[in-house]
């Protein structure tokens, strides 16, 4: 997705931040092939904005491009830094963070036009549709036909929300007990080394995308691994609800370490072979992060 200037948008400094917070934190040697296939896979994008990003990144000589090979990182992912890749267009994060709020309390419905929403929060054209724009290609929102917008399901009541942590507390403990349950190392390794680098100090660096997406790959790895469908499929929509229910989680970076504390002891129980430990740390887990979060906002615009 681009800008009608040609320039990278918003949109696409933070698919590139996370490309680059993927390469540190997965430790990946200078040469490592940058797949546009791969990359739009691991963030749930299309390949267009995975092309964007990773043309942004070879303006900043972090990866180069090969005629008739592909994409490949320039550095170590080691050395790289995020920093490099900080936002543009900040001032839209505030605005950002009041539709979030405005949608949670219930003061938006589920369909809005683009009209109103720049009449609502006296937004210019360009500012709402790159806001609107990345809220789409987060998932957090659909187009609709005729310049209308519809918002993703999400957890938009007390009630529903405490539903769906009470109903994760039954279905993932269960995902280790399920006689089928093997991991795949390939991926419990990944997962394992991107949390210890998060725990080393990282966390206090990546952004509130990386946070979420390696929160949402470890719960849906338990899934995947258990080998029952319906476990995962389960996982994989309540990941997709509590994403706009839960933005402003990611912000607090002692939650998150103390999250990701959790998890290892989940994965080094599974390690060893003990699934019903494995099964009482993330019923544990589950019950935390549920009493921490944030209560839902009251009903007033935060802006």
């Amino acid at each position: 997705m681009s800008s009608t200037n040609g320039q990278p948008t918003a949109l696409h400094y933070d698919l590139a931040r996370r490309i680059v917070e993927h390469a540190r934190l997965s430790d990946l040697a200078a040469g490592s092939h940058l797949r546009e296939a791969e990359l739009a896979r691991r963030f749930r994008v299309s390949r267009s904005p995975v092309r964007a990003a990773l043309r942004l990144l070879a303006s900043l000589h972090i990866v180069e491009h090969e005629p008739n090979q592909g994409v490949f990182l320039a550095r170590d992912g080691r050395d790289l830094d995020p920093d490099l890749l900080d936002d543009p267009d900040v001032p839209d994060q505030e605005l950002y963070r009041r539709i979030v709020h405005d949608r949670l309390s219930g003061t938006l419905p589920d369909t809005v036009s683009a009209a109103g929403m720049g009449e609502r929060y006296d937004a210019g054209r360009s500012v709402l549709a790159r806001l609107l724009n990345r809220m789409a290609v987060e998932g957090l929102i659909e187009r609709l036909p005729g310049h209308r917008w519809r918002f993703s399901p999400a957890l938009t009541s007390p009630e529903v929300y405490d539903a769906s942590y009470r109903f994760r507390m039954i279905v993932e403990p269960a995902a280790f007990l399920e006689p089928s349950f093997l991991t795949d190392r390939a991926e419990f390794d990944e997962l394992k080394a991107a949390h210890l680098r998060l725990v080393g100090g990282e966390v206090a660096r990546v952004s509130y995308s990386y946070l979420y997406q390696l929160d949402a790959a470890f719960h849906e790895a338990v899934g995947r691994w258990s080998r029952n469908e319906f476990v995962l499929r389960a996982i994989q929509q309540h990941n997709r609800l509590r994403r706009l229910t839960e933005y402003e989680y990611y912000a607090d970076r002692d939650r998150m370490l103390a999250s990701c504390r959790e998890h290892l002891a989940i994965l080094e129980a599974v390690e060893a072979g003990q699934s019903v430990t494995a099964a009482e740390l993330m019923r544990q887990h589950i019950d935390t992060s549920w009493r921490l979060m944030p209560r839902f906002p009251s009903g007033e615009s935060g802006g």
